[in-house]
């Protein structure tokens, strides 16, 4: 009796020839020439299934459907990836148990070969006619002997001991058969596919480095859609089609305007255009030293990570590196190595609590209390809050969290615009239309009706018949105020929002020199201004930096943490802050966790009452802030309203900078412009009179306006200069005639220096490193009344100071092993394509 055959990727055999074939040619050459499905069915016989499941998962599935087609192994087809075959599979092949038949030796299979050339000749097909063994050919039956129905698969008979895969018909095998497969199924099934977690092995990491060989960390995906472009030549319009990028880039790169028209253009012609601007191709991401971090810092942190994993990580382009301009833009929170083109921040922590300290003070706790427990204050002894916190830390354990995520520049580019974005105008140039096309909601120009400057000059005492003027709205006034005296034969600056300049009138002698201040004064652009993008390009590196690190996932903070971090803050702003993290940063985790199959996990923090009872914390810690600020040498100075103007004017602070004062607390250059504007229209008789500038001057030098701030002294490099200082706008600023009206305040100043620090003591929580005023500090009286001011502070009656009711939470994504080996193996793209119309979204990767 003949043996059933065995459909493989080279053609039908029979079970015995190829047991033989797979003992002579060994596994690996075997199912790259036959299939891994021939394998399966041939294994017990060769192995007793000892070594089936190692060797199969060795090797990709194959689609035997397309090894006919091409008529060799998918695998050997140049690029092609793991494809799958839709052919339903046997359920795998138990081990042969004792007694049964292994196969046949060597001379039985011999003997069976020579059976097998004499029954094929009858089909007609020669049997040396395939090469490299004669195949055994399944003969096509007569006509009239077949009668299918729905093309019902002929069903083979099954030989005891060897499993055989379902048998197709031969019009499953027919290679003109156009009907199209149905790979709905199979592509459902892969997405169902459970996530497998836990760590590489060093061959899986050395597999995935191979993989990625030389290729940047980051690229753009404009400039990668030209270099792989197959065309060497296009026409501008078809080249616009080809190119795969955002709007944001295709600006920035100065394609938008290059490929207008129709001529031809070289892929090198192109790819010569752009060269010097692609920021993907230079940019790094540094880790701050520690000794370089900021210490004022660690009050807008978690806290309770493990020892030194706090991070702050720049993204930076290195100088000299950005050739499309020659500045670079100053990140206001970081030194000039840290802060010089640095474009997006992000600090990080891993895990949130030691669980075996938590463990300890808990143990602790309880055998205190057993011992106590007739004494009143141990009566309601409750082990739950350690019991939480111990759970907490347990979960976070080995996360890397991602406390905070920032782009100062890409914020400031949103608000006023980059370079390109600025208008230089000659004043002749500026008209009505002009000025409410592009600013009406904040500007209003009018000319005077009198015919000659002597007229203008005679009924309205100006030089110019052309005066700009800010809209009450804008001015926050009743009235118009008057910005300036437009010169038709000077040049003026705008950025997207204001009149920019320098000087009283605001305005250049020429049209170079306002040039030279937009190149200095401008925010530099970027290839991306959208937050969603920025946030997405730095959370994929963060998870490509915790992965390398080890960790096994990764976390963001909620929007409540935020919003409770900064309670100097406009409201608005703190809601705007809290929208962004719960959205954005929520949504851009959410998508890959959703790529890979993956559930997140919310891990709560605390409840809104301990979130109120941390706000209060963070003023009775204030001595504390203090005592860091001295520690590092910073020194507490009182300045001049004037020279606070100037340097929020020539300086970019940061937008944590807090200021304190009895009409409320804010944070950034805008409110404390907004401060000192309201204290001018709303200035006391005694603090000046007048108007114009020599009111500013009678207020802006009077000793009752001072300020309370800190300096960093800053030792000159060559002897014969003296040093110099500059703010820390790390430390909140307060007015100085403010402080002495807080009763906390006037009781400490009248106190004996004796009971002033026997008091002090009192509130002092942690020993010396929250008390400021060692040795003859207790005297210093500007240090009592800026340090007791911000520690008792109370915001004027009727101010809401919006203390939300949301819980502080963590999102946890755990890392499954296919995402530790793409974010591994691939770059990071710049800027992610905007989806193509009838391009499926879920077949779109993260990292690619």
């Amino acid at each position: 009796m003949a043996e059933a055959v065995i459909a493989t990727a080279a053609g039908e055999f029979a079970p015995s020839y190829l047991a033989k074939e797979a003992t002579k040619i060994g596994i690996k050459q075997f199912i790259q020439t036959y299939g891994s499905i021939a394998f399966r069915t041939v294994a017990p016989v060769i192995t007793g299934g000892m070594l089936f499941t190692k060797a199969v998962e060795a090797y990709p599935p194959v689609d035997l459907q397309k090894e006919k087609l091409f008529g060799m192994p998918v695998s050997h087809i140049t690029g092609q990836g793991e494809v799958y075959s839709d052919i339903e599979e046997p359920k795998k092949v138990e081990p042969l148990k004792f007694g049964q038949w292994i196969g046949p030796d060597a001379d039985e299979m011999e003997r069976q070969k020579e059976e097998i050339r004499k029954l094929t000749k009858s089909t007609g097909f020669p049997a040396d006619s395939v090469a490299p063994v004669p195949p055994l050919i399944t003969p096509i039956p007569e006509p009239e002997k077949i009668e299918p129905k729905d093309d019902t698969p002929v069903e083979l008979p099954k030989s005891e001991g060897f499993p055989i895969p379902e048998q197709k018909t031969w019009k499953d095998y027919i290679l003109t058969q156009t009907k199209a497969k149905d790979i709905s199924k199979q592509t459902k099934d892969l997405v169902k596919e459970e996530p497998e977690f836990g760590a590489l092995t060093e061959v899986e990491k050395q597999t995935a480095l191979l993989e990625k060989g030389d290729k940047p960390d980051f690229y753009s995906r404009a400039i990668k859609s030209i270099e792989d472009a197959k065309p060497n030549k296009l026409t501008k319009t078809k080249w616009k089609s080809y190119i795969q990028s955002t709007k944001e880039e295709l600006d920035y790169l100065g394609l938008t305007e290059f490929l207008k028209g129709n001529e031809s253009v070289t892929k090198k012609e192109l790819l010569d255009f752009v060269k010097g601007k692609d920021i993907a191709a230079t940019m790094v991401v540094r880790s701050i030293p520690k000794d370089q971090m900021n210490p004022m810092w660690k009050d807008y942190s978690l806290g309770g990570e493990k020892i030194r994993t706090s991070e702050h990580i720049v993204f930076q382009i290195p100088k000299g590196k950005w050739e499309l301009i020659d500045n670079l833009y100053q990140e206001p929170h970081f030194d000039t190595e840290y802060g010089t083109g640095t474009f997006a921040h992000a600090r990080t922590q891993v895990g949130y609590g030691n669980p075996n300290a938590i463990k300890r003070d808990m143990d602790i706790a309880i055998r205190v209390a057993e011992a106590n427990k007739d004494q009143p204050q141990y009566a309601d002894f409750s082990d739950a809050d350690y019991r939480k916190r111990l759970e907490i830390a347990k979960k976070l354990v080995n996360t890397q969290i991602i406390d905070e995520i920032q782009s100062k520049q890409i914020q400031e580019i949103q608000e006023k615009g980059s370079a390109k974005d600025w208008t230089i105008i000659k004043g002749s140039d500026i008209t009505k239309e002009f000025i409410e096309e592009n600013f009406g909601n904040i500007y209003e120009l009018k000319i005077s009706k009198y015919a000659t400057l002597k007229q203008t000059l005679e009924k309205t005492g100006l030089q110019h018949n052309k005066v700009l003027y800010m809209k009450p709205s804008a001015a926050k006034s009743l009235n118009p105020q008057v910005v300036t005296n437009i010169r038709n034969d000077k040049y003026y600056t705008f950025d997207i929002k204001n009149l920019q300049g320098q000087g009283a009138g605001g305005f250049f002698d020429t049209e170079e020199l306002a040039e030279s201040y937009v190149k200095r004064k401008a925010i530099p652009d970027l290839p991306i201004r959208d937050t969603k993008k920025f946030v997405e390009l730095v959370l994929n590196e963060m998870i490509r930096k915790a992965v390398i690190d080890g960790r096994d996932s990764i976390a963001i903070t909620n929007g409540q943490i935020q919003y409770n971090r900064y309670p100097a803050m406009k409201e608005k702003r703190r809601q705007g802050l809290k929208k962004v993290y719960d959205t954005i940063h929520y949504d851009q985790l959410y998508k890959i966790a959703k790529n890979y199959g993956i559930e997140l996990e919310r891990i709560d923090l605390q409840d809104p009452e301990q979130a109120l009872m941390d706000q209060e914390d963070i003023q009775m810690s204030m001595p504390r802030h203090v005592k860091t600020a001295q520690d590092t040498g910073l020194k507490l100075e009182k300045i001049t309203l004037q020279e606070l103007w100037d340097r929020i004017k020539d300086t970019n602070i940061p937008g944590h900078t807090a200021f304190y004062s009895n009409q409320g607390r804010g944070q950034g250059a805008d409110y404390i412009e907004t401060w000192v504007e309201e204290l001018v229209n709303n200035r006391d008789s005694r603090l000046g009179s007048g108007s114009g500038l020599s009111l500013w001057k009678q207020i802006s030098k009077n000793p009752a306006n001072e300020v309370y701030v800190w300096k960093e002294i800053i030792t000159s490099q060559h002897l014969s200069s003296p040093s110099t200082d500059k703010i820390s706008w790390d430390m909140p600023i307060v007015p100085v005639a403010d402080t002495i009206t807080n009763p906390a305040v006037k009781d400490m100043l009248n106190a004996s220096p004796e009971d002033r620090e026997r008091i002090i003591k009192q509130f002092t929580v942690d020993g010396a490193a929250d008390y400021p005023y060692e040795g003859d500090q207790i005297n210093n009286i500007d240090l009592i009344k800026y340090t007791e001011y911000l520690r008792n502070y109370k915001p004027p009656e009727g101010v809401d100071l919006g203390y939300p009711k949301d819980v502080e939470q963590v999102i946890k994504m755990k890392f499954p092993k296919k995402l530790q080996k793409e974010i591994r193996s691939k770059s990071i793209k710049l800027s992610k394509a905007e989806p193509q119309i009838g391009l499926p979204q879920e077949t779109e990767r993260l990292f690619t």
